[in-house]
């Protein structure tokens, strides 16, 4: 199986080409990404109608540090691209969106979907599974659900794959091994980017899932060892601060990073597009 044995190896040409395939696909574009036009109630509805036996639905929720991570590694921007389902999450590439695409959805964050097809699937006899977190944070999140969620069909795996930043063989074999236990309908992946996206893009070819959430950081808030920002501080597009205030060591740089490249990301959209008028 060929695997990217560098995470951060790129040419020239093969940037060239993933750029040249992200312009000419449908949906909405923004950097190096591309989003499709799903409301939440289709991709709910997506998720659920699946069936297993091929290939599952790949959700994924890119915010400004895929946007970051796509500008510099073209693997990234295949992963993210070839999903199904890329609904943003954040408000930056939400009202980019809206600004360059006209897109008025607003932003779709992997957490609250999580919820919301947990409560569809539960309505709808479905089965979900969860992968992510430490083994501890692993098994609150399945308890919280469990209570819940207490008529949701809910997939326990004997262990918790470690995902590294660059995909291996063995890590790959493992999140595949682990999951064809007991498959799941749906699977809620939470490793974080660009791990989940990474992992995901090699193996949801060997998965009998029928729909795969890339949703990060869900399994903590699941289990209670992270808090979500209050409902206000989201609607005023500030829980990026409030995860900063709990996690600085962590997510400082990352914000910081991630925020520059944005900039330049939308600078240069901005121009593309005048380009194009």
């Amino acid at each position: 199986m060929a695997l990217r044995t560098d995470h951060a190896r790129t040419t020239g040409s093969r940037r060239r080409s993933r750029h040249g395939e992200r312009r000419r696909a449908g949906g909405l574009h923004l950097g190096e990404l591309r989003f499709t036009t799903d409301t939440r109630a289709e991709v709910i509805e997506r998720v659920l109608q699946r069936k297993t036996g091929s290939h599952p639905v790949r959700v994924v929720t890119p915010n400004i540090f895929h946007l970051h991570l796509a500008s510099i590694d073209p693997e990234v921007t295949h992963a993210v691209n070839s999903a199904e389902i890329v609904i943003p999450d954040g408000w930056p590439v939400s009202l980019a969106l809206r600004i360059f695409e006209g897109d008025r959805r607003g932003r779709m964050t992997g957490s609250d979907l999580a919820l919301d097809v947990m409560k569809a699937a539960e309505q709808a006899g479905r089965s979900v599974g969860i992968i992510g977190g430490s083994a501890a944070s692993n098994a609150a999140a399945v308890e919280n659900v469990r209570t819940a969620y207490p008529s949701l069909r809910l997939v326990e795996f004997s262990s918790n794959p470690f995902l590294p930043l660059v995909p291996t063989e063995e890590s790959v074999d493992e999140f595949v091994r682990v999951v064809h236990e007991d498959p799941p309908d749906i699977l809620l992946l939470c490793v974080g980017a660009p791990k989940s996206e990474l992992h995901l893009d090699l193996a949801h070819d060997r998965l009998d899932c029928a729909s795969v959430l890339c949703v990060g950081a869900t399994v903590d808030f699941l289990a209670g060892t992270k808090a979500r920002a209050p409902r206000i501080v989201q609607s005023v597009g500030l829980e990026w601060a409030f995860r900063l205030i709990q996690e600085p060591r962590r997510l400082g740089r990352r914000y910081l990073v991630s925020a520059v490249s944005f900039s330049r990301v939308f600078v240069a959209e901005h121009r593309r597009r005048r380009r194009m008028r």
